[in-house]
């Protein structure tokens, strides 16, 4: 179905940004440039997702 297909895309490119964005985030942590952020901090930095306009 193209519109599943749409929603994992979707779903993965946005998994991966969240990755490397935690990533990013730990990185700069263990190099000391930031302080360890709260867990509602991490969730707030993290990338949203936008679902595709499967019903147009």
């Amino acid at each position: 179905m193209p519109q599943w297909a749409a929603e994992v895309a979707t779903f993965i490119s946005w998994r991966d940004q969240v990755w490397q964005a935690a990533y990013a985030m730990l990185a700069e942590v263990e190099a000391g440039t930031i302080p360890a952020p709260t867990p509602a901090e991490v969730v707030a930095a993290l990338p949203v997702i936008a679902w595709p306009d499967i019903h147009s």
